[in-house]
């Protein structure tokens, strides 16, 4: 792994990787088998390899006290499950009123948010109800819309149509049943997170995910989708998306 372009050491041990996806069950046996249950990361970092692919390196402690010895593993991950891969400065608000600003991780995949004073300090975990990183406001909406759910979500257009979108990550393992934890595949890695970009658009208090059709504008399908038709829009690409629903609300008024 080269480390000249980029290496962040993270400054927690990441108990999502260990506890979460690793861990879906006991071994039971001789000591070569991990006890998933209790296997946790002493030490994560965020590198880029040789060949271009951000990477996530977990190293794990795994004592056997009753046979006095260590399973120490080092597993690699194609990805990161947090926002643009890494720390940045940042602030979040809570109680609705106290702003506090720091050095911030957000993890997609939990939708948690890992906050430390500075680079020096240990960080904690902690959901506010809204956050700035990189200068996105994320926030959520759980007590305006119910389908909102327990998600950061970024506001793009406001309005009577308004426009949200949620940064999404899943994690793939690269096995799905049971294992060592000393398997190799052809390229290493011990799973795969995938990141993607979801839209919705919030009408008469109603939450829908943007897809292939215009039909999510309700009665006004026909609007968007003639003015799109026009002007070369698609649903697909986010400038377009934001062009359309502004449109609809120019004409709401």
């Amino acid at each position: 792994i080269s480390k000249n372009k980029k290496n962040m050491k993270l400054i927690f041990s990441i108990w999502l990787i260990a506890a979460f996806y690793i861990s879906k069950g006991q071994n039971k046996g001789t000591a070569m088998f991990i006890d998933k249950l209790t296997l946790v990361s002493s030490d994560s970092r965020i590198e880029v390899n040789g060949k271009g692919d951000t990477v996530l390196i977990s190293e794990y402690r795994n004592p056997n006290i009753k046979l006095q010895t260590n399973s120490d593993l080092t597993k690699i991950y194609k990805g990161t499950p947090f926002f643009n891969n890494g720390w940045f400065s940042g602030s979040m608000i809570l109680d609705g009123a106290l702003t506090k600003k720091g050095f911030m991780a957000y993890n997609l995949t939990t939708n948690t948010i890992y906050f430390s004073l500075n680079e020096k300090h240990n960080a904690i975990e902690i959901k506010p109800d809204e956050f700035t990183i990189k200068g996105i406001v994320f926030r959520k909406y759980t007590k305006q819309y119910v389908a909102s759910g327990e998600i950061y979500y970024q506001q793009l257009v406001e309005g009577e149509f308004e426009l949200f979108k949620q940064y999404y990550c899943k994690y793939n393992p690269r096995n799905l049943g049971e294992t060592t934890g000393y398997e190799m595949s052809g390229d290493g890695f011990e799973g795969y997170f995938e990141k993607e970009l979801i839209y919705y658009t919030i009408y008469n208090n109603k939450m829908e995910r943007i897809g292939k059709k215009f039909s999510v504008f309700n009665q006004s399908e026909g609007k968007a989708k003639n003015f799109a038709k026009n002007n070369n829009l698609s649903l697909k690409k986010e400038i377009d998306l934001i062009k359309i629903v502004k449109f609809l609300n120019q004409k709401s008024l």
